[in-house]
């Protein structure tokens, strides 16, 4: 994989990517036949089943309307002696929000297993609205754990995958974002081929830059005010750094601090919100690594050429520099171009 790809994964986690991914055991029959039957009937409905919108559930779908849900249960009429384990015939409650908005109750009519807290994937049939309240129920068929985990790393390698083949992409808690710039640099390795990165070297501070990228970003609202001021449209440089102190001694080092300055004539400092962590004091052999961004001020120019400047790394105790800050340059290509370099 070329170098400036690195980074796409840890972008994809970075915004509370929220993901599921099923694992059921299939209720079954006494015989052969009524288990070929049932499991028959039960992937017709898995086959049927859509999800809908809550509010449009709550509006009033037909009875009988084969859906699917999925979220956390959060609450069981009665559970097994194990104190957790939610049993067939009994009603529960499951919630899509971690607030317990959005809530179904539930008549389990499977034989999977499940507990409470858990969360669930399932399928079944709309039955109207719980006796006297306005929560929509629904009769489950199957019940199935969602394995998160297993879940999010199949949907950050589909990420990584449209990434890689067209620069661009949705991600949750951020927006679209698109890659019109791709950073290299022989000084510390990013040439377009598959060779180890070179360290930036500052006093016992080694700093590795595995990536440098120049994304548009079309923020979701909560990202606009929580990152970028509520501006509709922005330009980022996003680095992926790493950092390790290769002594004993307490160093303090600040690359999430550099600033970088671009041919357009822009000279932009971090934000305290989109810092990262690759920062502050080194207890000994500490290694960080994380992404720190830098918002540009100009949407409209093309950015050609950045150069980073490091602060030199400080001892923790007497504050005395441990050598002199570094300045990298960066060629910046397009997206398109970076393509045909790394393909040659």
């Amino acid at each position: 994989m070329k170098k400036w790809l690195l980074g796409i994964g840890a972008l994809t986690l970075s915004f509370s990517l929220a993901a599921c991914n099923s694992d059921s055991t299939s209720s079954k029959g006494d015989d052969s036949s009524s288990k070929t039957k049932s499991l028959s009937l039960e992937e017709q409905l898995k086959k049927d089943a859509k999800s809908y919108d809550y509010a449009q559930v709550s509006a009033g779908i037909k009875k009988g309307t084969k859906i699917v849900i999925e979220g956390d249960v959060t609450y069981a009429d009665n559970v097994d002696d194990d104190g957790k384990t939610v049993s067939k015939n009994v009603a529960f409650t499951v919630s899509k929000n971690s607030d317990g908005s959005e809530a179904y109750t539930v008549s389990n009519k499977s034989s999977d297993k499940f507990k409470l807290q858990d969360t669930v994937k399932i399928y079944g049939t709309y039955e109207g609205r719980e006796s006297g309240t306005s929560m929509p129920k629904v009769k489950a068929v199957v019940v199935e754990k969602v394995d998160k985990k297993k879940e999010q790393a199949k949907k950050d390698a589909a990420i990584r995958d449209k990434f890689q083949k067209t620069g661009e992409g949705d991600i949750e808690g951020l927006g679209h974002v698109k890659t019109i710039g791709i950073g290299y640099s022989d000084e510390v390795g990013i040439d377009g081929k598959d060779t180890p990165l070179k360290p930036v070297k500052m006093g016992d501070m080694k700093l590795y830059i595995e990536s440098v990228r120049v994304l548009e970003i079309t923020p979701t609202e909560d990202a606009k005010s929580l990152y970028f001021n509520d501006q509709d449209k922005v330009r980022s440089v996003v680095m992926e750094l790493k950092a390790e102190n290769t002594s004993s001694k307490d160093i303090t080092f600040d690359p999430n601090q550099s600033v970088i300055v671009t041919n357009t004539g822009e000279q932009v400092e971090t934000d305290m919100g989109l810092m990262g962590e690759v920062g502050g004091d080194f207890l000994g052999k500490v290694k960080k690594e994380d992404q720190t961004w830098w918002v540009l001020k100009d949407n409209s120019k093309d950015i050609k050429n950045i150069k980073m400047v490091i602060p030199a790394p400080t001892d923790s105790k007497t504050f005395d520099e441990l050598g002199t800050e570094k300045r990298i340059d960066f060629n910046i290509l397009s997206f398109e171009d970076a393509k045909k370099k790394d393909e040659k």
